[in-house]
């Protein structure tokens, strides 16, 4: 049998017959020679890879200390007990809005006045006088109680989820249900026999807004943090809760209004927040995660505190436009919630209040459907702002319009055009800011226009209520409230010419501004996720 052997420069295999014996024992040589070089240049390469191992062990343990932080952030579960907390959630919405919007159907109730009829001695004339008795609110105060109800709904937004840092979601939300429920109950506690004013402004107005603004803030952003895939299926759901709430709590009140007046009302509504308690029990704490981040990867706003940017926010021409746009709005939004039962009625007559009652579901079913409509058609065309502003111009005209509704067919279009614009801009609203300042900016950004938009909402209905009592009717608050929302969308058309000055002036100052320093890149940044 031949023996073979194989050169190593060589594809073929030589059988060793062929060859002379000097002539293989000189190829042996050489075979041993070369194969001698390669365990060299074997040996060099496992040398070279060990050094490249050990520069690189070296330079991850420097990036540990130099290019890398570790940052604390939450881990987005989902799963079944993130669908559980949307339930919560979507039951916390339903009782807020439903509670906060529905509130209209009361002014009938809660502003009765007295009717006083006397003698003349000597004649057969009978006198009728109308006085509001000792303990009576005016629709003027009675709608100052709703604008402070909504405004500071409004304002405690921005602080929740700071108070939610220090006491967790559970403890939070749990407190606010139960600060919500003491400020009903004090509002029907210190009205013995007829509402007074100063029990349901300090009770319904302000300890029932602060419970209701830690309960809705803390609803929207834990579902917002449990998920992330379906973060806008389980949103979605969670804001339906306020359509929901409209359409059903309307019709509801008004029955037990019916056979146990404004006391029973009330007392039903402070029994509904003290379910919420059980809602917040709900929310387990949110799972948090250690992450090594890598220095490079952060944007200078990530780090950027909170002062400077809201210095930053307060200075940008759009940011400040949007801002007020949201306060004009505020001024005319509430207007068809408040104002829709009790003028609907004067129209209708009050044998038919069921009806007028009914606008107030409808308006709330139009709502929970626009809510989801406008989102998906956004979400397949974008143009948000586009939108938004179509929507209040639209929704402005209407509320200007109301008056001349004269017909239970005309009052239903106009409600159901109320609840498309209000869901409109309740849908857009964060998009419209998020695309204009950026996710860096976003979370203080948002709740600094929560601000503007609560100061303005003290002002909203409290106004309308007292254009209702100086002219007798309500044209003049639905004439005011559509002009507000005109404007508002009239204020935000140039809004792109606007940013893209803006832009083009930061970018002239970033170009004349030269960076002569630059961070020291390592090869190996990465961003590490477990």
């Amino acid at each position: 049998m031949a023996y073979q052997y194989q050169n190593p420069r060589a594809s073929t295999y030589i059988p060793t017959d062929e060859i002379a014996t000097v002539q293989y024992r000189r190829s042996s040589r050489r075979f041993s020679e070369i194969k001698a070089s390669n365990d060299q240049e074997n040996t060099s390469s496992e040398n070279l890879l060990e050094s490249l191992r050990q520069i690189v062990k070296n330079e991850e343990e420097n990036a540990d200390e130099q290019d890398f932080i570790f940052k604390e952030e939450y881990y987005s579960p989902e799963g079944t007990r993130g669908w559980l907390i949307v339930f919560a959630a979507f039951c916390t919405n339903f009782i807020v809005d439903g509670i906060s919007l529905s509130y209209g159907v009361m002014t009938e109730n809660l502003t009765e006045k007295v009717n006083q009829t006397s003698e003349d001695e000597g004649s057969n004339s009978t006198t009728v006088t109308t006085s509001a008795g000792a303990g009576t609110i005016s629709i003027t105060q009675f709608n100052t109680v709703a604008s402070v109800l909504l405004g500071v709904t409004l304002l405690t937004g921005p602080f929740a989820s700071i108070i939610a840092e220090r006491l967790g979601f559970r403890k939070t939300a749990m407190m606010g249900s139960l600060l919500a429920t003491l400020g009903i109950f004090s509002a029907w506690a210190f009205s013995p026999e007829e509402p007074n004013f100063w029990a349901f402004l300090f009770g319904f107005g302000v300890l029932t807004g602060l419970g209701f603004g830690i309960m809705f803030t803390l609803s929207i952003v834990i579902v917002g943090l449990y998920f992330k895939k379906n973060r806008e299926l389980a949103t979605g759901i969670t804001v339906a809760g306020t359509g929901v709430g409209t359409l059903t709590m309307g019709p509801v009140i008004n029955e037990i209004l019916k056979y146990c007046g404004w006391q029973g009302a009330i007392l039903f509504q402070a029994g509904l927040c003290s379910l919420s308690v059980v809602f917040g029990a709900l929310y387990k704490p949110v799972p948090k995660r250690a992450v090594k981040v890598s220095k490079s990867l952060i944007k200078p706003s990530q780090e950027m505190p909170v002062l400077q940017q809201l210095i930053e926010l307060l200075t940008s021409p759009s940011y400040l436009v949007v801002s007020f746009a949201g306060s004009f709005v505020m001024m005319g939004y509430f207007a068809p919630f408040g104002f829709l039962v009790d003028s609907a009625t004067d129209v209708l007559g009050k044998h038919r209040k069921d009806d007028a009652v009914f606008l107030l579901t409808i308006l709330g079913i139009s709502n929970a459907v626009g809510r989801v409509l406008f989102g998906f058609l956004a979400n397949k065309i974008g143009h948000s702002l586009l939108i938004s502003n179509m929507a209040l111009t639209v929704g402005g005209l209407v509320t200007s319009l109301y008056p001349f509704a004269q017909s239970h067919v005309s009052l239903i279009i106009c409600a159901v055009v109320f609840g498309l614009y209000a869901a409109v801009f309740a849908s857009m609203r964060s998009i419209v800011i998020i695309n204009i300042i950026g996710e860096e900016k976003f979370n203080v950004g948002f709740g600094l226009s929560l601000i503007f938009m609560g100061a303005a909402t003290f002002f909203s209905n409290s106004f309308g209520g007292y254009l209702k009592d100086t002219t007798d009717n309500y044209d003049m608050s639905f004439y005011v409230a559509g002009g507000f929302l005109i404007l508002s969308a009239a204020i935000c058309y140039p809004l792109p010419f606007i940013i893209k000055c803006e832009e083009s002036r930061k970018a002239k100052a970033s170009a004349d501004k030269v960076n002569l320093s630059s961070p020291r890149k390592s090869l190996f940044d990465v961003q590490v996720n477990k």
